[in-house]
């Protein structure tokens, strides 16, 4: 995990992370699961289960973004680096 961390730290230190091959396919997947929550919330109001459907819709409202695992690695690093410099002074 630290050879990662270290590696994408470089690239964000050398101008800015490059982009990951497998981020359209992320991308496309969350499109998919998104719209089959939204399917459900449908089914589950024309069942009239209205206060379940409204759980649905939460739920999926409150999902993160999808992030490959290099892209958490640089919010993260993001974050936390001016936070340990501001304390360093």
């Amino acid at each position: 995990m630290r050879v990662r961390t270290n590696a994408v730290a470089k690239e964000l230190l050398g101008g800015g992370l490059r982009v990951d091959p497998g981020v359209l396919t992320l991308r496309q997947t969350r499109e998919d699961v998104e719209k089959g929550w939204q399917a459900m919330r449908e089914i589950l109001t024309q069942q009239g289960q209205i206060d379940l459907a409204e759980a649905v819709a939460r739920f999926a409202r409150r999902m993160p973004p999808p992030r490959t695992e290099r892209e958490r690695l640089a919010r993260e690093l993001k974050v936390t680096l001016p936070e340990r410099s501001t304390r360093e002074r």
